[in-house]
């Protein structure tokens, strides 16, 4: 039954139950009043300079944020390519509106009575060719994802989450159904997070490229990741019928709630376990 209703992480430590954390100075040119400004009902970040990861090429995003520390754009590029591309983003009342790749593609964020995005619309050369809506319980968290892509012209439903929560507001565990261009269900996906991290502050824009290789994507969804304060530790994902059992466990550096590494293991059926590249932030 259906209802109504775009990204980044990696890995390297490992204290308790694989999650490291640090203390000493506050990252660079991180002050208390930034701190205290970052929210996930304003759309101010932890301040992050750069990622960057190796994978054989070094890939390289930089941040530049705007007079109030709001983001104004990043850069993304690779060490084999001569050229960096280019997000610009546009606030009104300190609410993000929209993110502009290369002035051809936009992303625009709708907004329900409450202040919490409701729609990401992504749009190209004036035509929309994916859409994500939010429905949110009585506690202002995500209770359901919608992803819709267009289709011979008609934006279709791909798949859609639903969302549990402990009794701290962490998300313990998603139920996806994945659907097919004629709106069958393909197969039905739980994702039950065993483990989180020490609470942080986040920039989901600084984690999801870094987490491109993961298919857990209602968890690491923009709007979600800029609702949630810990990260998953160990995720065990079952009902995939191409692949069996996958388990996803992540290593964080952690210094003074600001994330400085991050790597993920992943263990796909019967395989060995492979290690994702580390991912280093810089503040």
């Amino acid at each position: 039954m259906k209802t109504i209703l775009p990204l980044l992480l990696y890995f390297f430590c490992l204290v308790i139950s694989c999650t490291e954390t640090t203390t000493g100075e506050p990252a660079n040119n991180i002050t208390d009043q930034q701190k205290d400004s970052i929210s996930s009902e304003n759309d101010v970040w932890p301040m992050v300079k750069s990622v960057s990861w190796n994978v054989g090429i070094t890939h390289k995003l930089e941040f530049f944020y705007n007079p109030d520390s709001s983001l104004n754009y990043y850069l993304s590029g690779s060490s084999n390519l001569p050229s960096k591309y280019k997000t610009q983003f546009i606030f009104k009342n300190r609410k993000l509106d929209e993110a502009v790749f290369e002035n051809t593609s936009v992303s625009r964020f709708l907004y329900n009575d409450s202040g919490k995005v409701k729609e990401l619309k992504n749009i190209n050369n004036g035509v929309e060719t994916s859409r994500r809506s939010y429905i949110y319980d009585p506690e202002g968290r995500i209770q359901h994802l919608e992803s819709e892509v267009l289709m011979h012209g008609v934006l279709t439903t791909t798949w859609e989450s639903s969302f549990n929560y402990d009794a701290e507001g962490n998300i313990i565990k998603t139920t996806t159904i994945n659907y097919d261009e004629n709106g069958e269900a393909l197969d039905t996906i739980q994702r039950n997070i065993q483990q989180t991290s020490p609470p942080l502050d986040l920039n989901p824009y600084s984690l999801l490229h870094p987490l491109y290789q993961h298919q857990a994507q209602e968890i690491f969804d923009l709007v979600v990741l800029n609702q949630i304060k810990k990260l998953p530790v160990k995720i065990s994902e079952s009902g995939r019928s191409s692949t069996g059992p996958i388990n996803y466990k992540y290593f964080y550096t952690i210094s003074d709630k600001l994330l400085m590494k991050v790597k993920c293991r992943i263990a796909i059926g019967n395989n060995p376990a492979y290690d994702t590249a580390e991912a280093l932030f810089q503040y």
